[in-house]
């Protein structure tokens, strides 16, 4: 049993920091996937690329906030690993945080 705490206290050290990371990853690799289908499509020209420049530049500036938080969590539990419960009801804080922020502001 010693080697199964061991094994669940190490997946409970990877979560709160790993969500934030994959996310960040998944958020980055969507934004590249659509500068490229704009340029690909030769939409560059048009007033439309600007728009969906800004879009990919919103969505990779969310990837980059995602991977920082996610390092900052990776390093405070690598630091304190019995915090990474409390880290954790933090990480669905900021998401529900960022998800208010990004699907809700005023247009």
């Amino acid at each position: 049993f010693d080697t199964l705490n061991a094994g669940i206290e190490r997946f409970i050290g990877i979560i709160p920091h790993g969500s934030f990371e994959i996310t960040g990853y998944f958020i980055g690799a969507i934004a590249g996937g659509i500068i490229s289908a704009a340029i690909t499509t030769k939409k560059y020209s048009e007033h439309a690329f600007e728009v969906i420049l800004k879009d990919t530049i919103i969505l990779f500036g969310l990837a980059i906030l995602f991977l920082v938080l996610g390092a900052i969590l990776e390093a405070a539990t690598i630091i304190n690993p019995a915090q990474a419960e409390q880290f954790f009801v933090a990480e669905i804080i900021l998401v529900a945080i960022i998800v208010g922020i990004v699907f809700f502001k005023k247009k």
